[in-house]
């Protein structure tokens, strides 16, 4: 080999290690870039949270359980070649899975569990002015404003407390839930009966800043008794309630806190808007629910009962935003006999008398809100809800969990899928009955599943809890943009329709 020859070898052999070099640092920044990072809601990294890749420790691969460090991170393994589950557990949040996650550097928000402590806000509902006898009831609904999640597991425990109250009408005494509040008031229903419960008591499961709201409404006390005495249900009575105003004040609740006086006619509710009902079963009714949003939180304004094609007008509040909830449940025909509406309404406790409703049949049922679909739209002057068919409860089998995907009207499409595991405890106090729901592990996909294989993990169950799988699957008009949703979150905003139902363990 001559000298010019072994000189370009030289070379050529230099620059093919210093491409090689160069390949693998590439390759190396590259992986350096590929990371799993988990944050919270407010964005901020998550330390100590062990990620799993897969169904168990070493499926389907070895190192596939990792801890995230400082910063929230871990680097993605270089043996994840397939879409596999990706699971988040750490201290103090709900567990998140990604069913089928992408190879691939993820960024994945956690959600906070949910306390076990009760902070109490209380106080009292005042201006109402002066009220005359005029044979309507006036009270006013006293709740912190709902957060538009909080509208994805709505039932009547989000807008009445499972504490109660107990007054003293006619020498006798009835439960009242604690966040409904009673002015001094006379009224007839035979002879005269004075109401005189101004006291509010409302509470919530995490320290933080509240907009507490009192909203005002009045019901004609002899129509609404007479037709809880002829059976009618708790939803066909809310049609006589009328909503008229609210009052609202922020408050700091770090610990129990007193003295909050709300005033309940610092806005009115002026403005009008007419829901229209599709066409709907005959075992199915429809509950609209008018809210007003400040600040990105939502304030009720009207809540109207509507049968098959049925058309009415609800209020709406004309400062800020209005939009409606429309909820479409399976009906249920009475009020349960032994709960707290049922025994203030009619009276009970102070007519102990043989009246008709404790003959009426069927007078045992209560209305559910596991089954239900629900449609979002913007109060305009006439409203006509659309809504995902009713879902059969979901099942879970070998690990698996289970259910029919529902057809998809025309001008929507689907937007993703939860299913979410609850820890539920039975609370109340009195005839007033609840339940408190702690989120365990939510299951975000973006598509909708009938099956999706569970990772196995270890669950703790109490003896004296019941534990429940919810599935919800999320769709939206097509007309309406959202943003780009994280690996395991959805832009809530551009949700418009959900049909959601349950099963309890």
């Amino acid at each position: 080999m001559d000298r010019s020859t072994a000189s370009a070898c030289r070379i050529l052999r230099h620059a093919v290690l210093a491409s090689t070099w160069a390949l693998l640092a590439l390759s190396q920044a590259t992986f350096a870039d590929q990371m799993l990072t988990i944050v919270d809601q407010l964005n901020q990294p998550v330390t100590g949270a062990t990620i799993l890749i897969g169904f168990e420790d070493g499926n389907p691969f070895p190192g596939n359980r990792m801890t995230t460090d400082a910063s929230g991170q871990a680097p993605v393994p270089s043996d994840w070649k397939a879409a596999l589950p990706l699971t988040v557990v750490a201290p103090g949040y709900v567990t998140s899975t990604v069913p089928l996650a992408v190879p691939g550097a993820q960024i994945l928000e956690l959600s906070p569990q949910e306390s076990n402590q009760e902070i109490e806000i209380a106080g009292e509902a005042i201006d109402f002015g002066r009220l005359r006898q005029d044979g309507k009831v006036d009270f006013a609904l006293v709740m912190p404003s709902l957060r538009p999640d909080a509208l994805l597991s709505f039932d009547l425990s989000t807008v009445m407390s499972p504490k109660v109250d107990v007054i003293t009408v006619v020498g006798r005494e009835i439960e009242i839930p604690s966040n409904i509040a009673l002015p001094d008031q006379t009224e007839t229903y035979i002879f005269p009966i004075n109401f005189n419960k101004p006291q509010y008591r409302t509470y919530v499961r995490e320290p933080g800043q509240y907009r507490v709201t009192a909203t005002r409404g009045q019901f004609p006390l002899q129509r609404v008794v007479n037709d809880i005495r002829a059976g009618k249900s708790m939803f066909e009575v809310i049609n006589h309630f009328s909503f008229m105003g609210s009052g609202a004040q922020l408050v700091n609740a770090s610990q129990n806190v007193g003295g909050v006086n709300l005033s309940v006619n610092q806005t009115r509710f002026e403005g009008q808007f007419d829901v229209k009902a599709p066409k709907i079963k005959t075992d199915e009714v429809i509950i609209s629910l008018g809210l007003n949003e400040v600040d990105g939180l939502l304030n009720p304004t009207d809540l109207k009962r509507l049968r098959s094609e049925e058309r009415l007008a609800l209020k709406k509040n004309n400062t800020g935003g209005s939009s409606v909830i429309s909820l479409l449940l399976k009906d249920a025909k009475s009020l349960e006999k032994q709960g707290w509406l049922y025994d203030a309404l009619t009276l009970r406790s102070i007519f102990p008398l043989n009246t008709n409703i404790d003959e009426q049949p069927n007078a045992s049922d209560e209305q559910s809100f596991s089954q239900m679909s629900f449609s979002n739209n913007p109060a305009d002057a006439l409203v006509n809800p659309t809504f995902l068919p009713l879902i059969a409860q979901p099942e879970i089998r070998d690990n698996v969990l289970i259910t029919a995907i529902p057809a998809m009207p025309a001008g929507m499409s689907p937007l993703a899928m939860y299913w979410i595991y609850s820890e539920i405890e039975k609370v109340g106090e009195g005839s007033v009955k609840s339940e408190k729901r702690t989120r365990q592990w939510e299951i975000l996909s973006p598509s909708w599943r009938a099956q999706i294989e569970l990772p196995r993990l270890a669950l703790e169950k109490r003896p004296d809890r019941q534990y429940r799988w919810e599935v919800l699957f999320l769709a939206r008009k097509n007309q309406v943009e959202g943003g780009t949703p994280r690996t395991n979150r959805v832009d809530l905003s551009s949700i418009t329709h959900v049909t959601r139902n349950a099963i309890d363990l």
